[in-house]
C-alpha cells in the first residue's frame, strides 16, 4: 500500500520512501528519493529528489528539480522542469517551462494558452505537441466546456481524496448515519 496523507503547510518529505506516495497539502516538498510513483495535490509543489516511477502533480505551481523515472503528468498554473524525465511529459495549465538541464526522453504533450518555453539547455528526444487552450471558440461554448471541465476535475479530485482518506470517509459516513447531531 502506498504511503498517503495530508501534510501540514509547509510539508516536507525528507526521508527515503521505498514505494509509492500520495500526498496533499497547501505546500508540499519532496526532498528525498521515492522509489515508486508520486501523486501530489498541492497549492505549491516542489520535487527536489528523484522519483523512480510516474509523477502526477496537480498544483498551482510545480517545480520539478528531481529526476522522474517514467512519465510526468502535470496540471498546474505554472510547471517548471529542470531535470531528466525518463518518459513523456503530459501537461496542461497556464505555462510549461523546460529549463536548462531539462531532458525529456519521450514526447512533450501540452495544452495551454502559451507556447512551451524551452530554454537553450533543455533537450526533448521526441516531439513537442501543443494544443491551445480554449479561447477561440464562442463564449457560450467555452463557458459550457469550462463548467464540464470543472465538474470532471472536481469528480477526479473527490476520487483522489477518497482514495487517500478512505478510512476517514467511512467513519464520517458512519457517524452521519448513527449520530447525525454530532456532524
Amino acid at each position: 500500500d502506498p504511503a498517503q496523507g495530508f501534510l501540514p503547510s509547509p510539508g516536507t518529505i525528507a526521508g527515503l520512501v521505498d514505494g509509492d506516495i500520495r500526498v496533499t497539502g497547501a505546500q508540499v516538498s519532496v526532498l528525498a528519493p521515492v522509489r515508486g510513483d508520486v501523486a501530489l495535490v498541492s497549492g505549491n509543489a516542489h520535487v527536489g529528489a528523484s522519483v523512480g516511477g510516474d509523477l502526477l502533480v496537480a498544483s498551482g505551481t510545480a517545480s520539478i528539480d528531481g529526476a522522474v523515472g517514467r512519465t510526468l503528468y502535470a496540471s498546474a498554473g505554472e510547471t517548471h522542469v529542470s531535470s531528466e524525465v525518463g518518459g513523456d511529459v503530459i501537461a496542461q495549465g497556464g505555462r510549461l517551462v523546460l529549463e536548462d538541464g531539462a531532458q525529456v526522453n519521450g514526447d512533450v504533450r501540452y495544452v495551454g494558452p502559451e507556447d512551451v518555453v524551452r530554454e537553450s539547455g533543455s533537450l526533448v528526444a521526441g516531439s513537442i505537441v501543443q494544443r491551445p487552450a480554449l479561447g477561440s471558440a464562442p463564449r457560450w461554448l467555452t463557458t459550457l466546456l469550462a463548467w464540464a471541465q470543472l465538474l470532471v476535475g472536481m469528480f477526479a479530485l473527490g476520487l483522489l481524496w477518497l482514495s487517500l482518506f478512505r478510512g476517514f470517509a467511512q467513519r464520517a459516513m458512519h457517524t452521519l448515519r448513527v449520530r447525525p447531531a454530532l456532524s
